[in-house]
């Protein structure tokens, strides 16, 4: 199945790009992403150690397809789109 990842802001910097598409088994969830995008992207894979250290949604949102999830078991279907960036403040 393919699966779009958006990256924004200083994520985006991180990485060195804005959009990965990558392809995944059936059934898959967020940590199999992760897990594939290891070797892709090391950078994103330490923010996603650091974000797991402290407590997740600390230093990274994840929105997949337009709602927020915190939890890496996260099933992923077919088409799915999956933005990080870090937290946003506002006033």
């Amino acid at each position: 199945m393919k699966v779009t990842i958006r990256y924004f802001a200083s994520v985006r910097e991180a990485v060195g790009t804005s959009l990965d598409t990558v392809e995944l088994p059936p059934n898959s969830n967020l940590e199999n992403l992760f897990t594939h995008l290891r070797d892709l992207r090391p950078r994103l894979w330490n923010l996603v150690l650091e974000d797991r250290k402290d407590g997740m949604g600390r230093r990274l949102v994840l929105l997949l397809d337009g709602m927020r999830v915190d939890a890496l078991d996260t099933e992923i279907r077919d088409g799915s789109q999956l933005v990080i960036m870090p937290p946003v403040a506002g006033g």
